[in-house]
């Protein structure tokens, strides 16, 4: 049985110093990890470009290496206490998975930060 991290983020949507795709996927052929999941935050419409940035980089490096089976995802908040969630399905239809959660406390109906 090998090894599994997806929950991998890239710092983009957080505005920090992010690690590229292809230094993540270097340093799990080093530890042996078979399998990983590049994510991102995903707060809204407006971080659709780093969707399309992130998709790009993870499409490249899966030709480049084959020691590592690369999903990507992107991790997004539930909105309503009803499960309506933060991401449009045509965006979603991207990504080899999502992870969703619970952020915030729902508050009338609404999650309030």
């Amino acid at each position: 049985m090998g090894i599994t991290d997806l929950h991998i983020h890239m710092g983009y949507a957080d505005h920090l110093k992010y690690i590229s795709v292809e230094d993540v996927v270097k340093v799990a052929i080093r530890h042996d990890v078979n399998l990983i999941g590049i994510v991102d935050h995903y707060e809204g419409p407006e971080h659709n470009v780093i969707v399309n940035k992130i998709k790009e980089q993870v499409e490249q490096v899966r030709k480049k290496f084959s020691e590592v089976e690369i999903l990507f995802g992107m991790e997004t908040s539930v909105l309503t206490v009803d499960g309506e969630i933060n991401i449009k399905p045509e965006i979603a239809r991207k990504l080899d998975f999502l992870i969703v959660g619970m952020h915030h406390i729902p508050a009338g109906g609404k999650c309030l930060p």
